[in-house]
């Protein structure tokens, strides 16, 4: 009787763990995905800041309105602006 009492006891402690283990993992995972939400909302608040208030953002704006330049050119150049 104490064998199978201990087994059954070990089989409920290893459920456990395993529960804990996936609560772990979905908590890490949400963690990473409210980091990810954060780091993206920041850069896109400096995005829109640069933009609005940059001259040369706002030289490429006016060239592709006038259609002198098309929108991923002047993408890639304000990219390029942000990753300096």
């Amino acid at each position: 009787k104490g064998i199978s009492n201990l087994a059954k006891h070990l089989v409920t402690l290893i459920k456990e763990h395993k529960s804990q283990k996936k609560d772990k993992n979905k908590m890490y995972t949400k963690l990473e995905q409210e980091l990810r939400d954060i780091v993206l909302n920041n850069i896109t608040i400096k995005i829109d800041t640069m933009i609005k208030s940059n001259e040369l953002c706002a030289k490429h704006i006016k060239k592709m309105q006038s259609k002198d330049m098309d929108p991923y050119t002047v993408a890639d150049k304000i990219s390029k602006l942000i990753i300096k």
